[in-house]
């Protein structure tokens, strides 16, 4: 314990630096008479009960959590629901404003990310009880919940993800005669294709792949365990780890061949799949809207999941940026809370919104599984959905606070380095298992 509390000293000196916070709030009030039951608690005509919630979002979002939030005050009338809402940068801030001042909102929404500073402070409560009890254990893909436990705790339900894909230029492929990728295809495949889809040279080149900076994010457990770090551990692992290394000299290999357009430091940009210049590219479910807007009918387009390692028998990881809701350790209504966390990540029509809005890719298992969601494609082409879907099974958790953020940055560097010519593979690796060390090391 303490170990995590000097850690959660470093990543909090970090999130501090931080610009300052700027919050929005809204207070809704009402004062009928009913008998509302969240989980055990009553609410009745004597009991005014005064709520608080969370969360970042953009104003599109925050005008529809808005009227879903009147749909679930519909059953509580005697609950007065405060809610503030911050930018997504500005959200670990105020978090830890809110939890030094004792002044923390009864529901919150999260990501591992977010959430993992505070994790070992005990301050968000265990939904395991209220789960079981509720018996919704089954509305979400295992993995999604899997990432939201600590120390065996739960502190958080599944609300959304974002994940990786790949999109795939069908023209480029017609134009070269290869048969599209399917869902069962292998790392080779993967392979052949990016080198056969090369072609051409200086501005004319047709690249067989586009991954832009988000390389250095799959680079880092592309295979699974074991990752580049142990977080829980704190401890390296970029040496005497076969899965990291081949991971590292596969993507970088690629960009050192020139099969892949250099762009990993994220100081310049091609322009990537859009520009029609990419047989491939890597693509989060919340690019998509903006494919079908810039892409319109230049050229034909679609998405399949991430290729499945032979050697290693798995798919590559995706790593999840999901969120959630939780709830503080000190509310004072541990019931009502609940089932206000639980409308978040269990009703349909708030599942419904989130992929109307297109803010991510709805959690729950229902939904997910029904037509309508099948079938949304926004205003633009269809595309397969089903990939980012599907990719949830073989999502893991990344970080990006504080000293984790100081050894993604020194991947970047060494990476940068292996592709450039600049370092051999080997002093690549050691060089990051060095620089690694010392940072944990000084936040020890």
């Amino acid at each position: 314990m303490k170990k995590s509390k000097k850690i959660f000293a470093a990543i909090m000196t970090s999130l501090l630096l931080l610009t300052s916070v700027g919050c929005g709030q809204s207070t809704t009030n009402n004062n009928n008479s009913q008998i509302a039951n969240g989980g055990n608690e009553q609410v009745t005509s004597d009991d005014n009960v005064n709520l608080s919630m969370a969360f970042w979002a953009e104003q599109a979002e925050i005008d529809r959590l808005d009227q879903l939030l009147e749909t679930w005050k519909a059953e509580y009338p005697n609950v007065s629901l405060d809610y503030t809402y911050c930018s997504g940068p500005d959200y670990p801030t105020k978090l830890q404003v809110w939890f030094s001042s004792a002044e923390v909102p009864d529901v919150i929404r999260m990501s591992r990310d977010i959430f993992y500073p505070f994790a070992s402070q005990d301050l968000f409560e265990d939904l395991t009880p209220y789960v079981e009890e509720s018996g919704i254990g089954d509305k979400w893909e295992s993995s999604l919940v899997d990432i939201f436990k600590f120390d065996n705790a739960l502190l958080a339900i599944p609300y959304l993800y974002t994940d990786y894909a790949i999109a795939y230029n069908k023209d480029i492929f017609d134009q070269a005669g290869v048969a599209y990728p399917t869902s069962d295809w292998t790392e080779e495949e993967f392979l052949e294709y990016a080198k056969k889809l090369t072609s051409g040279e200086g501005p004319d080149k047709t690249y067989g792949m586009w991954f832009g900076g988000w390389v250095c994010e799959l680079v880092r457990a592309l295979y699974g365990e074991p990752k580049m770090y142990d977080v829980d551990n704190l401890k390296m692992q970029a040496t005497d780890n076969d899965k990291f290394k081949d991971a590292f000299q596969l993507l970088g290999d690629l960009h050192k061949d020139g099969y892949c357009s250099n762009e990993v430091t994220k100081t310049t940009t091609t322009g990537g799949f859009v520009t029609g210049k990419y047989a491939m590219a890597i693509a989060m479910s919340g690019d998509v809207s903006s494919f079908q807007q810039q892409i319109g009918d230049n050229f034909a387009w679609d998405v399949v999941e991430l290729p499945i390692s032979e050697k290693y028998d798995t798919r590559w990881q995706t790593n999840m940026r999901l969120q959630g809701f939780g709830m503080s350790k000190a509310t004072q209504s541990p019931d009502l809370a609940f089932d206000l966390v639980s409308f978040m990540c269990t009703d349909y029509e708030a599942q419904k919104a989130v992929d109307e809005d297109a803010v991510g890719i709805p959690a729950l298992t229902e939904y997910l599984e029904s037509d309508e969601f099948k079938t949304n494609y926004g205003d633009g082409v269809a595309y397969n959905k089903e990939a980012f879907v599907n990719m949830a099974a073989d999502g893991t958790s990344w970080e990006f606070a504080g000293i984790w953020a100081d050894i993604n940055d020194t991947l970047t560097s060494e990476f940068n380095a292996y592709i450039t010519g600049a370092e051999e593979l080997d002093t690549a690796l050691n060089n990051l298992q060095k620089k690694g060390e010392s940072v944990l090391a000084q936040a020890e």
